[in-house]
C-alpha cells in the first residue's frame, strides 16, 4: 500500500511540474545557480542588476535593478525570444515597483530587431515614470514587423534609485507566447552549403624565383 501510494505521489508531482513548465522564464522564477543571475535573462548596460528574493509581486524572484551613480547612465534586465511567430500585434505586459528614482525613469521595455537592426521600440520613456511606487501593471504594444528576427523584453532604469520587475507576459495577438506554437523558419540554402567552411583547401605551392617573376609581371598587369 505504501508503495501504491508513493508512485501515486511521484506521478502527480511529476503532473504538477509539466503543466507549472514554461518555455520562456518571463517571471524569473528559474534561477541559475552558476551565476546567481535569474535563469536565461541578460544585462544591459552599467547598473548593478539581481535577483531579489524579499520584495517580488509573486513567487520567488524578482529582477531588480540600482544605481546610486549620479552621472548618465542606465539598467536593464532583458530577455531574448526568436521571433518564431507571425501576427499583427505584440503586447508587453508586467508589474514594475520603484523606490526613489530621480534624474531618469523606470520602465518596461520591448524591442522588435530584423537581421541586423532595430525594427520597433519602445522604453516607456515617455511616461517618465519615476519616484515611489508600489507593484503596478504596466503594458506596452506595438506592430508586429513581418521581418521579425528576435524580441526583447526588458526593464529598464535611469538616473538613480531601485526598480524591480516581475510576471512578465508576452502575447500576440493575444495569445501569450508560452502557449503559441513557433511556425517553421525556412533556411535558406546558401546556409546548408558546408563546402568551405574548413578553408578553401587550396594548396599553395612554395615559392621560387620563377615564381615570384611572374606574380610580378602579374602585379605590373
Amino acid at each position: 500500500m505504501k508503495q501504491i501510494l508513493l508512485i501515486l505521489v511521484t506521478l502527480v508531482s511529476f503532473s504538477c511540474f509539466s503543466q507549472n513548465e514554461k518555455k520562456f522564464n518571463l517571471d524569473f522564477e528559474v534561477f541559475n545557480q552558476r551565476y546567481l543571475f535569474p535563469k536565461d535573462w541578460i544585462e544591459w548596460g552599467d547598473y548593478p542588476l539581481a535577483a531579489d528574493t524579499i520584495i517580488v509581486h509573486s513567487g520567488t524572484y524578482s529582477g531588480k535593478i540600482e544605481s546610486k551613480k549620479k552621472a548618465h547612465g542606465f539598467g536593464s534586465i532583458a530577455y531574448k525570444i526568436p521571433a518564431h511567430y507571425k501576427g499583427k500585434t505584440i503586447t508587453l505586459e508586467g508589474y514594475m515597483k520603484i523606490r526613489n528614482v530621480q534624474n531618469g525613469y523606470a520602465g518596461l521595455l520591448l524591442r522588435i530587431d530584423g537581421n541586423d537592426n532595430i525594427l520597433v521600440s519602445d522604453n516607456m520613456e515617455s511616461q517618465n515614470i519615476n519616484g515611489t511606487t508600489d507593484w503596478k501593471k504596466y503594458a506596452i504594444t506595438l506592430a508586429y514587423p513581418e521581418h521579425a528576427k528576435s524580441i526583447y523584453v526588458a526593464g529598464i532604469m535611469t538616473g538613480t534609485g531601485e526598480a524591480w520587475f516581475d510576471d512578465f507576459v508576452l502575447t500576440i495577438d493575444g495569445q501569450d507566447v508560452q502557449t503559441l506554437t513557433p511556425i517553421e523558419i525556412p533556411i535558406p540554402p546558401a546556409t546548408l552549403d558546408k563546402e568551405f567552411d574548413l578553408g578553401s583547401k587550396l594548396v599553395f605551392p612554395e615559392p621560387n624565383e620563377a615564381l615570384i617573376s611572374n606574380l610580378e609581371v602579374l602585379g605590373k598587369i
